[in-house]
């Protein structure tokens, strides 16, 4: 009797530990891909800044990502997450708004109707695509534009 206690205890301790090895397999495995992800994430902005700063004027950016901007080395703003397109239109005018940057993987998540900007086909006369080749990864599609100031008025 013994014996078939102490097997138990035995087959339990070697349940745990391997539940206990396998999580923290499974947690470092998660840490990766969460960090991956945020490093892509982090590069694609910076890539964006980097751009903007090295080729554009200093401007007011519309974007998501306040990340942009401080990269950049210019000022931001951002729509509300219900804005729709003629919204972020009046923004835009408001602010005096120079630049758009609209990224598939943060700002159409956040505000939907910047969605169909990620398609220069689909821009309204008062923004022109500056650039929308930056991100190097598939389904992270990042394009900038630039306010048409003599389009926006009335």
């Amino acid at each position: 009797r013994l014996y078939q206690i102490v097997f138990v205890l035995f087959l339990a301790l070697e349940l745990a530990l391997g539940i206990y090895h396998h999580r923290r397999d499974l947690s470092v495995f998660w840490s990766d891909v969460r960090k991956e992800a945020y490093l892509s994430g982090s590069e694609r902005t910076f890539q964006t800044a980097q751009w903007m700063n090295a080729n554009l004027q200093p401007g007011l950016i519309l974007s998501r990502k306040p990340q942009v901007g401080y990269y950049a080395k210019m000022p931001t703003s951002g729509p509300a997450p219900e804005d729709t397109l003629n919204d972020i239109r009046a923004r835009i005018v408001d602010a005096g708004t120079r630049y758009v940057v609209v990224d598939e993987r943060y700002s159409t998540q956040l505000a939907p109707a910047l969605r169909p900007l990620l398609d220069p086909k689909n821009a309204p006369p008062w923004l022109r695509a500056l650039k929308t080749d930056l991100s190097p990864y598939p389904d992270t599609r990042i394009v900038i534009y630039e306010v048409v100031q003599d389009a926006l008025r009335p």
